[in-house]
C-alpha cells in the first residue's frame, strides 16, 4: 500500500506502550545536541580559564622576579659605587702613612664589605708600602673656587672636623656648640678625644669634641664642642631647609687642600629624590663627607654630603635635609649643653 510523505512523517511506532513521533525524537535529539554543546562550551571555558589563570600566574611571577633582580643590581651597583668611592677618596692624599690609615677605618667600621680583606692585606704588609696615593693639587682635578662676597656669611658657620682614624671631614654649626655632621664623620663614643674640629679661618682654632650624638640607625651626628667656641660665628639656619629640585643648580663649602674654604659649583646639579636620599652631582675632594649641599638659587640648605665618587662620572648621593629638622633638634634640646643657650 502506499504510504504519503506526510503520512510517513507522522508514522507511529508503539515502544513500551508509548507512543513516540518522529518530530518528538527530532526536537529530542536538537535539545540533546544542544545540551551538549553548552556543556562543552561551558567546560571549555573553565579549562581555558584555569590554564590561563596558570599562564597569568606563571607571567606574573616571572615578572616579578624580573623586577627582583633588576633592583638587586641597582642596590648592588650603589654598594659598589659607595665603597669604590670611599677608596678613592681615601687614597686621595700625598700622604701614604694617612692613606693606609684610612683604607683601615674603612676596612674595620664595615663600610667596604667588598673589598675589606684585600684591603687589610695591602694596608698591614710591609706597613702599608704597596697602597698608592693620588695627587690632586689645587685646582687639577676638581673645579673649586675661593669663597666669594655671596658665599662670606655661610662659610662662617662651616667646621672642619679632624679624626684620628677616618681623616678629615666637615660640618656645620647650629649652635655655638653645636656641629651636624653625617654619620659617617661622628663615630665614636661620647667624650671622644680623637675628634677635633677647627672653627674659623684657616688654620683656626682646635677645638675638642666632648660629647657624640649619633641616633640608631640615622646618617647624622651632632656633636658638642668644649665651651661655646662658635657664639660669634654664623649659624646653619634650618628654618630656611627645603628639598632639592631636580636639575637646579647646587655648590657646596668644604675644607680643601692645608685646611682653606673652598666652593665647588662647577657643573654641580641635583638629580632625583632616593628616599631620604637624593642625587647630585658635584666634583669635591677628600674630606667633604659631612658638608652641606646647597641651592645656587636662593642659598637653601637642602642636603648633606655622604656618598660620592671621584669624579663627575660618579653620581654622588646626599643625605636630605628635610626629614631630619626634627630628629636634629630633638637631639640638640636633649643635650644638656642647651639649657645654656641665652
Amino acid at each position: 500500500m502506499h504510504v504519503h510523505g506526510s503520512e510517513q512523517s507522522n508514522r507511529c511506532w508503539r515502544e513500551s506502550g508509548d507512543i513516540v513521533s518522529t518530530r518528538d525524537i527530532d526536537s529530542a535529539s536538537r535539545t540533546h545536541w544542544h545540551t551538549l554543546s553548552l556543556v562543552s562550551g561551558v567546560a571549555g571555558a573553565l579549562i581555558n580559564g584555569y590554564f590561563n589563570r596558570d599562564i597569568q600566574r606563571v607571567e606574573s611571577e616571572a615578572v616579578l622576579e624580573t623586577e627582583q633582580v633588576k633592583g638587586d643590581a641597582a642596590l648592588d651597583l650603589e654598594r659598589l659605587k659607595f665603597e669604590t668611592g670611599l677608596i678613592l677618596k681615601a687614597l686621595n692624599t700625598t700622604e701614604q702613612p694617612d692613606a693606609v690609615k684610612r683604607l683601615k677605618f674603612f676596612a674595620k667600621a664595615g663600610l667596604i664589605p667588598r673589598y675589606e680583606k684585600r684591603v687589610l692585606t695591602l694596608a698591614e704588609e710591609a706597613q702599608g708600602a704597596a697602597v698608592p696615593t693620588i695627587t690632586l693639587e689645587k685646582g687639577q682635578g676638581v673645579p673649586v673656587e675661593p669663597i666669594s662676597s655671596r658665599y662670606l656669611e655661610l662659610s662662617q658657620a662651616i667646621v672642619r672636623l679632624e679624626h684620628n682614624d677616618s681623616g678629615p671631614c666637615a660640618g656645620v654649626l647650629l649652635r655655638p656648640w653645636h656641629v651636624l655632621t653625617s654619620g659617617i664623620c661622628g663615630t665614636g663614643t661620647d667624650d671622644d678625644s680623637t675628634i677635633t674640629a677647627r672653627i674659623g679661618s684657616a688654620p683656626g682654632t682646635l677645638i675638642p669634641v666632648s660629647k657624640i650624638f649619633k641616633p640608631s640607625g640615622q646618617d647624622f651626628a651632632v656633636l658638642t664642642l668644649d665651651g661655646a667656641p662658635g657664639k660669634d660665628l654664623e649659624f646653619l639656619d634650618l628654618a630656611k631647609v627645603r628639598d632639592p629640585r631636580q636639575g637646579e643648580a647646587l655648590f657646596i663649602i668644604h675644607p680643601y687642600a692645608e685646611g682653606d674654604l673652598v666652593v665647588s659649583q662647577a657643573g654641580c646639579i641635583a638629580g632625583p629624590l632616593m628616599g631620604t636620599d637624593f642625587a647630585y652631582k658635584c666634583p669635591t675632594a677628600f674630606g667633604t663627607a659631612g658638608a652641606i649641599i646647597f641651592s645656587t638659587k636662593d642659598l637653601a640648605p637642602l642636603g648633606m654630603v655622604d656618598r660620592f665618587g671621584i669624579d663627575q662620572t660618579f653620581t654622588d648621593i646626599g643625605i636630605r635635609l628635610s626629614p631630619l629638622v626634627p630628629k636634629i633638634t630633638s637631639a640638640m634640646s636633649g643635650d644638656p649643653a642647651t639649657s645654656n643657650l641665652p
